[in-house]
This record gives structure tokens, sequence and C-alpha cells, in this order.
């Protein structure tokens, strides 16, 4: 079975778009994370949280709830193709100011002046980082 279960995933990462990050499913909280993956935290069917490493390059670690009774929460959507859509965007308020959004696993920046290494912009309100 987990020669069967390494296979599929095998065949996933080729379909998943070039660049697009990763999705790993884990029970527990990884000691060190990838910079291209988005891990869920929790149950296989019900994650608890979403971490990623902020795709900006600056290296911080960025969690958001997926808890249905957390504010702020977000949800994640898992595709076929082993990637994950995060909604609401995340915007980093301390830090680099980052504010983008995880589509089919690919980072789209939310506003063209915030672009990955840019420094802290006068305009970032908000935050939606825990």
């Amino acid at each position: 079975m987990n020669m069967l279960k390494r296979g599929w995933r095998w065949l996933i990462g080729l379909l998943r778009p070039r660049g697009a990050y990763a999705t790993e499913t884990m029970k527990e909280f990884p000691d060190m994370l990838e910079a291209d993956c988005v891990y869920l935290v929790g149950e296989e069917s019900v994650p608890w949280f979403a971490a990623l490493l902020c795709p900006c390059g600056c290296g911080a670690l960025i969690r958001v709830s997926l808890l249905k009774d957390d504010r702020p929460r977000w949800r994640a959507r898992r595709h076929f193709t082993g990637t994950v859509t995060l909604e609401p965007s995340i915007w980093r308020k301390r830090g680099c100011g980052s504010h983008f959004f995880v589509r089919r696993g690919q980072i789209v920046w939310a506003d063209n002046s915030l672009t990955p290494a840019t420094e802290n912009s006068p305009n970032t309100i908000g935050s939606n980082e825990r």
C-alpha cells in the first residue's frame, strides 16, 4: 500500500504546475519547513492550520488558522494536482509587509509594488498573520 501511495504522489507531482508550492499534510508541525511548501497541520480531513515560509524570502514563518470558530480564519482548498488554495489573502503587518494570495500552489502578489524582498510599504495596514 505504501508503494501505491508513493506512486500516486509521484504522478500527482508531475501534474503540478511548474514553480507551484507543494502541499504536505501532517499531524504535527514539522521541525523544519521547506521554502516552496504549504503545510496543512492537523487531521487529514480537517487540518487545524496552514503554515509556510514567507514567499518574499525574508524567512518569516506564517501560520494561519483553518478552524471555523477562530477569527481571523482561512479556508484551504486542496486540488488533485497536489496544490492548495488559501483564502482570503495573507497580509503581513509586521516585518516585510508582504501581501499575497496562494492560488493552486502559486503565489500571486496582491499589489505589484510589493514584490519579493521589498521594504515595508507605508500603506501596509491590517494583518492576517498569526
